[in-house]
């Protein structure tokens, strides 16, 4: 009994020993946080080196592959748009999307070419004729007696005529609701629609003046042998608005079958809600020249009828439109409407040269300047397609109509009676043509 508990005690006592052992060979496996060996003077301040501990550096992910279209420049970079809240717009690089291809920059322009037609009359408007007419004011000029020959003016003359357009715009900023808000100044004219014709007469001095406008009056252009009128017309346009656009929704991303992907811009409407001020110059000039000659043909008398008349309309307008967009396409429809103060005024003057001595002969002709305000009513629409050639440069072409009401027109103010203050201010005027330009982004 006593040899067992011996040989226990000497067992646990080895097991003691062991683990003491391995206790210290295992610590000499791991290095001490500090340089040297023995006993430290824990009195002595000393220095401790930081562990040698590399920060770990995240994995390399290629991103993925973006198939473009065989008709995308591939050496466009992305180049941030005014708003930094898609952050999908600076992962990617998209060809198509709405952030590289749609309306970018902060500053846009709109250059444009514009052919339009003028009608300003119901039907083509007769001042003198050949011999007596043959009909009434109230039934209309059908003939004469002489010749059909006759002074007149086309509601339509001389057809088609250019001018020019250009927009400049800017962006403002985009609001929580994705709608971007701008402002633009668009001015438009540079064009003069002119016209004219002559007549002369088969029989002598039988040109009759045929406008109601004479009747009563105590000189006009009848008996004349020969006449010529020059009606010139011009119409220039001023206006700025600000302008609230909506925009596509986040672009989408299509699987191709290939297994990579392409980010494109989602096709769909957005709307344009306008509101500004509007400023309208309609100026019209008309020269009317009559010779009186003698039975051997010798002139004696040169008349000159001059009007000029001009409408200053400024007013406030409104206007809507909506766009069909597409990645390389949009198709705009256009319409508004102003109400403008007329401030019309026209000047006219009758003179007769006699031609022996080359100068005017006294007492004869009159000189009028009259004015009268009125209420002058626009209204615009048009249709206007655009393609994407670049991110930045568009091609545009469309079809415009732009109709003024209660304007006053030259050749409505002709009135050999002087001293008459009317003002004719019932005058209508309808343009319509096409266009054609490009669109710049910045």
């Amino acid at each position: 009994m006593a040899n067992t508990t011996g040989m226990q005690t000497r067992l646990i006592a080895a097991m003691l020993l062991g683990s003491l052992l391995a206790s210290v060979a295992g610590a000499q496996d791991f290095p001490l946080p500090y340089e040297g060996s023995g006993s430290r003077d824990l009195s002595a301040s000393e220095s401790v080196p930081a562990p040698n501990i590399s920060t770990p550096t995240a994995p390399t992910i290629a991103p993925p592959r973006v198939q473009l279209d065989d008709n995308v420049d591939t050496s466009l970079t992305y180049e941030p748009t005014p708003d930094t809240f898609d952050v999908l717009d600076t992962r990617l690089v998209p060809a198509e999307s709405s952030g590289t291809w749609l309306d970018r920059g902060y500053w846009y322009s709109e250059v444009e070419a514009v052919a339009m037609v003028r009608q300003w009359n119901r039907q083509r408007l007769i001042l003198m004729g050949d011999g007596a007419p043959i009909g009434s004011p109230a039934v209309g000029i059908v003939g004469f007696t002489n010749s059909n020959r006759s002074l007149s003016l086309g509601r339509s003359t001389p057809g088609r005529e250019g001018s020019a357009r250009f927009t400049l715009g800017r962006f403002l900023f985009r609001d929580n609701d994705n709608i971007d808000h701008n402002m633009e100044f668009t001015v438009y004219g540079g064009g003069e629609f002119g016209q004219n014709t002559e007549v002369e007469s088969v029989g002598g001095s039988n040109l009759q003046v045929l406008d109601a406008t004479d009747l009563g009056a105590p000189i006009s252009f009848d008996g004349a042998s020969s006449a010529f009128i020059q009606y010139d017309s011009r119409f220039n346009s001023f206006e700025l608005n600000y302008k609230a656009s909506t925009r596509l929704q986040s672009d989408r991303m299509e699987l191709m079958p290939s297994g990579e992907w392409v980010r494109r811009a989602n096709r769909g409407l957005t709307y344009d809600f306008l509101a500004g001020v509007r400023y309208v110059d309609l100026t019209e000039n008309i020269a009317w020249d009559a010779d009186f000659t003698d039975a051997g043909g010798a002139l004696i008398t040169d008349g000159d009828y001059l009007v000029r008349t001009s409408n200053d309309a400024f007013g406030p307008q409104a206007g809507f439109a909506a766009s069909y967009k597409a990645p390389r396409f949009t198709v705009t429809t256009t319409g508004k409407f102003g109400v403008l103060a007329n401030d019309l005024k026209t000047r006219s003057s009758l003179a007769f040269t006699d031609a022996a001595t080359n100068t005017e002969i006294d007492g004869v002709g009159f000189s009028d300047a009259n004015r009268t305000d009125t209420l002058t009513v626009l209204t615009e629409f048009s249709v206007v397609g655009r393609y994407h050639i670049r991110p930045n440069i568009s091609w545009r072409a469309g079809y415009q109509l732009l109709f003024l009401t209660h304007v006053g027109l030259a050749p409505h103010q002709l009135d050999f009676e002087p001293g008459d203050a009317s003002v004719a201010s019932t005058g209508d005027v309808f343009y319509h043509g096409l266009s054609t330009g490009i669109d710049f982004y910045w």
